[in-house]
């Protein structure tokens, strides 16, 4: 997929703000800890978030 350079900043944007809250989420203490990820599809949120596909 072909992004156009405003698309590539906001997306590089979003990457360095979630990656800065969870390492401020997880440095809390000993509460629970988070994980941020980037997916591309519908079917890459439902294996990164471990849930079985629907037949």
């Amino acid at each position: 997929m072909q992004l156009k350079k405003i698309e590539e900043a906001k997306i590089e944007c979003a990457r360095k703000y979630f990656e800065r809250l969870e390492q401020e989420v997880n440095g809390e203490g000993e509460g629970e800890k988070v994980k941020f990820n980037m997916v591309a599809t519908y079917s890459d949120l439902l294996e990164k978030a471990g849930v079985n596909k629907l037949v």
